[in-house]
């Protein structure tokens, strides 16, 4: 074989390897876009749930009683029920235990707000101290770690009187560098934290939400929600994060009113403090009960409606009682639920939002 006929030979060796290697990788890739097609319209059947805590107790809820006999109406976005997940995550919720330094801990906790003086014990762990100069209190668990500071609303119409306004990301930066600093939070909870704020003012020596639409206010409350991420088996969407609510789901269980005051007695006015810390690494699948059924038992009155306000209702003046006779339903979603009490599971509850309206 001369050069020229070596030539042709490699070239139609390169050319027949290049046609195998393009219709090898073109027939594997129709084979896998096959294959993706048959899984989206006959999806592989999930394990069955591990539900490895058993029954779980059922969750105490506070209830707005709706007098009557509403119509629930869908109003979503695009008038059907959303799609879920079949199943959900049950978390376990770490109960705290007592180590040599919790006293000193939250002694060291209420003086860095300020509480310098001597406390009084009212249990084996918890503390409460008097900040007589400043009309304050402050009571606070040694062992869970969990708190209240409170300040009367005239002290804090003197405090908010000779300071300027606080802006909503400097009081967010403000809430989340002291959650932080204190280490109050575990790692992953810190990391997923959503704030919302209320502007806040003081009206008639009472504490009122402010209708003003500034982006400042001379009081700001700070709700911060913890939020879980989804997982694969859990949502379609990666992105999506459950949020942790209390029994009012318009206020968080971990709330700090600031202030633009630079003195610590002075920043955090008000601030409730509950948490009972997650533990992720030991969840366990549970099958949810479908959209369609919980949506059945709204209509029929058999949801609990845990939050309503009327139009020109006010953030803080809370309702507990009220009649009307249509309910529009907007949004639905998942989230969690953590009672203010210590129990040992943290477990989903579907969401019912209507305009000024929320059922669990």
């Amino acid at each position: 074989m001369n050069l020229a006929e070596t030539q042709a030979g490699i070239k139609r060796g390169i050319v027949i390897v290049a046609l195998l290697t393009f219709t090898f990788y073109f027939g594997r890739f129709l084979i896998v876009q096959g294959i993706n097609v048959y899984r989206m319209i006959n999806p592989p059947k999930l394990p069955v749930p591990a539900s490895s805590f058993g029954q779980l107790p059922q969750l105490k809820m506070t209830r707005v009683q709706i007098e009557g006999n509403p119509e629930y109406i869908l109003d979503t976005q695009n008038g059907n029920l959303p799609n879920f997940a079949d199943r959900l995550k049950v978390y376990p919720l770490i109960q705290p235990q007592p180590t040599l330094l919790s006293e000193q801990k939250i002694k060291q906790l209420a003086a860095d707000l300020q509480f310098t003086g001597a406390s009084s014990k009212l249990t084996n762990s918890v503390f409460r101290w008097v900040d007589g100069t400043n009309t304050r209190t402050f009571q606070a668990d040694a062992v869970t770690k969990n708190f209240k500071l409170e300040t009367p609303p005239f002290r804090i119409s003197n405090i908010v009187s000779t300071t300027s306004s606080i802006t909503e990301a400097d009081a967010i930066e403000s809430v989340e560098g002291f959650l932080k600093s204190k280490v109050l939070l575990s790692q992953t909870d810190l990391a997923n934290i959503a704030y919302v704020t209320i502007p806040t003012q003081v009206n008639l020596g009472q504490i009122r939400e402010s209708k003003s639409t500034a982006t400042s206010a001379k009081l700001l409350k700070v709700d911060a929600y913890i939020e879980i991420p989804g997982t694969k088996s859990s949502t379609r969407d990666p992105d999506v994060k459950y949020r942790v609510l209390g029994p009012n789901p318009k206020d968080s269980l971990i709330s700090f009113t600031t202030t633009n005051n630079n003195n610590m007695a002075f920043k955090y006015p008000i601030v409730n403090f509950t948490y009972w810390e997650p533990d992720y690494t030991n969840g366990s699948e549970y099958y949810l009960t479908p959209i369609q059924d919980v949506w059945a038992a709204i209509q029929s009155g058999n949801g609990i409606t845990s939050y309503v306000r009327t139009r020109s209702g006010d953030y803080y003046v809370p309702i507990e009682r009220l009649a009307v006779s249509r309910i529009e339903i907007r949004d639905i979603y998942l989230a969690y639920y953590m009672q203010p009490e210590y129990t040992p599971y943290l477990q989903p509850v579907y969401v019912f939002e209507g305009p000024n309206f929320t059922a669990l």
